[in-house]
């Protein structure tokens, strides 16, 4: 069989849990706050980051310093650039309130650098990269798949 019809057949259950997903995303960003939105909140997230390591390739990856380029031009590269716009509206808007600020300008910014909150939610992708850097060390360390999938848990 031609390994590219292969590739290309969907999983449906992946495809529905994650259909499923974005809606409880959606669901947990307009509704106020009560007790099944907090539910919710509670494993939105976390279906996505399983359902990326179920689909997960594994391969032989060298975990060099040409990987770890490779990754980060393109998982962080797009996170700060994205970033840096995102933040200049608020630019904008806190010249225009006079609340403008070295202060917050570097709060914002560091915020932004570790993926904790800031103007812009794009926080998963520094956990991602994070994640993929430290289950492929933990690979490296040790190559038996059981130990991996304990202490990546």
């Amino acid at each position: 069989m031609n390994h590219n019809l292969l590739a290309s057949k969907r999983i449906t259950w992946v495809d529905v849990t994650k259909g499923i997903a974005v809606l409880l995303v959606m669901w947990g960003h307009v509704t106020k706050i009560g007790l099944i939105t907090i539910w919710i909140k509670t494993f939105y997230v976390p279906v996505f980051f399983v359902i990326t390591g179920f689909l997960y390739k594994e391969r032989e990856t060298v975990f060099s310093f040409e990987f770890v380029k490779n990754q980060s031009r393109k998982v962080l590269i797009p996170y700060f650039v994205c970033g840096m716009i995102a933040i200049i509206p608020n630019i904008v808007i806190w010249y225009y309130q006079g609340t403008l600020s070295a202060k917050l300008m570097i709060t914002s910014l560091f915020q932004m650098a570790v993926g904790f909150g800031g103007p812009f939610a794009l926080w998963f992708l520094p956990s991602y990269y994070l994640a993929s850097m430290l289950y492929l060390g933990i690979k490296r360390l040790n190559n038996n798949r059981i130990y991996r999938s304990f202490l990546c848990c």
